[in-house]
C-alpha cells in the first residue's frame, strides 16, 4: 500500500484534474457503425478513447467507468492515508501522556502536545469527509 501511496504522491499536480466523465459516441465508416467511449473532464478535451467491441462482454464500459473514477479515488485514498498518519501521531502522544505518570519516556517528535495532534487529526478527518 505504501508503494501505491508514494506513486500517487509523485503524480499529484502532474495529471489532469477530475472529475472525469464518460461520453458515449458513434461514428460511421464505409460499411459499419463504430461505437466508442471517451473520457473527458470539464477543462480539456478527450483524455482517453476506446472502441466498444463485442470481445469485451460489456464493451469496455465498466473499465472506462473505473478509469473515469481514478482522480476521485486517488484523492480519497491520499486523504484516508493522511487520517491514518494523524491517528498514529495522536496515539503516540496519548501513549506518551499515559507513560509520563510512571517514567520519563521520550517525547514524540511530531507536534508540541496532544492537543496539536488532536487538531491535526480533526483537520485530516474534515478533509477526508469533504471529498
Amino acid at each position: 500500500m505504501t508503494d501505491l501511496i508514494e506513486q500517487l504522491r509523485k503524480l499529484e499536480g502532474q495529471t489532469t484534474e477530475g472529475p472525469w466523465r464518460i461520453h458515449d459516441c458513434e461514428s460511421y465508416g464505409d460499411r459499419c457503425k463504430t461505437f466508442y467511449q471517451e473520457i473527458w473532464n470539464d477543462e480539456t478535451d478527450i483524455l482517453v478513447t476506446t472502441e466498444v467491441t463485442r470481445a469485451q462482454n460489456d464493451g469496455g464500459t465498466y473499465n472506462m467507468r473505473l478509469i473515469a473514477l481514478a482522480p476521485s479515488m486517488a484523492k480519497k485514498l491520499l486523504a484516508a492515508e493522511a487520517v491514518v498518519r494523524a491517528m498514529h501521531d495522536l496515539s503516540e502522544w496519548q501513549s506518551y501522556d499515559s507513560a509520563r505518570a510512571v517514567f520519563d519516556p521520550p517525547m514524540p517528535e511530531k507536534y508540541e502536545c496532544t492537543n496539536d495532534a488532536k487538531a491535526a487529526m480533526v483537520s485530516a478527518l474534515d478533509a477526508y469527509e469533504a471529498l
